[in-house]
């Protein structure tokens, strides 16, 4: 008799349940692209070495130069984020990227996702983890080792290079020693020797 009792218990303990959570699975949300236009780049930074690998502090550069770009982001209280979620940001042209490169997202040393700079297309993917679903907000530096491409930075020494930016893009003019090459003159004589 007592087992019947619990037994009845356990399946009207059930029925509640099912009711109270619904019939079927619950709906599970999808990792989606952060919005373009929600840019959670809060601020850029570049410092600049010269071949001896000593930090530049003139405002001119060489072309060339090696190049460590300093991406500072943060993902805001709301919307809420999922594990997956992406944010895709464009390097500008004018900085060479040879291959791809990966690397981790952190916050306060904790993962909360990872990096791919894709060098064909000069896009930098942000993908974060499920750390973004229980904690916020969450900022962090994304750090990119690069150099000035010769390629991209020809002509003017003065060169508008375009980085986004809150929402947006911010227009940094940079300085560039130009490229100097040395002409030597060379002549040359017709006259042919007359022999007597």
């Amino acid at each position: 008799m007592r087992k019947k009792n619990m037994a009845k218990i356990l399946i009207f303990l059930l029925f509640v349940t099912q009711l109270a959570y619904g019939f079927g699975s619950t709906p599970r949300a999808e990792a989606a692209q952060i919005d373009q236009d929600r840019n959670i780049i809060t601020s850029v930074s570049m410092a600049v070495y010269d071949k001896n690998g000593n930090t530049v502090t003139d405002a001119v550069y060489e072309q060339g130069s090696k190049v460590q770009l300093d991406y500072t982001w943060e993902l805001p209280s709301t919307p809420k984020y999922q594990s997956g979620d992406t944010y895709t940001f464009k390097l500008p042209d004018a900085f060479k990227m040879y291959n791809d490169v990966q690397g981790p997202l952190t916050f306060e040393g904790i993962s909360v996702g990872n990096f791919t700079a894709i060098a064909a297309t000069h896009e930098v993917v942000m993908t974060f983890n499920n750390y973004m679903e229980t904690h916020d907000p969450v900022h962090g530096t994304l750090t990119l080792q690069t150099e000035f491409d010769k390629q991209v930075i020809v002509g003017s020494s003065e060169q508008t290079v375009v980085f986004p930016f809150n929402g947006g893009n911010c227009n940094v003019t940079l300085f560039f020693k130009p490229a100097i090459y040395i002409a030597i003159p060379v002549h040359f004589s017709n006259k042919a020797s007359q022999v007597s």
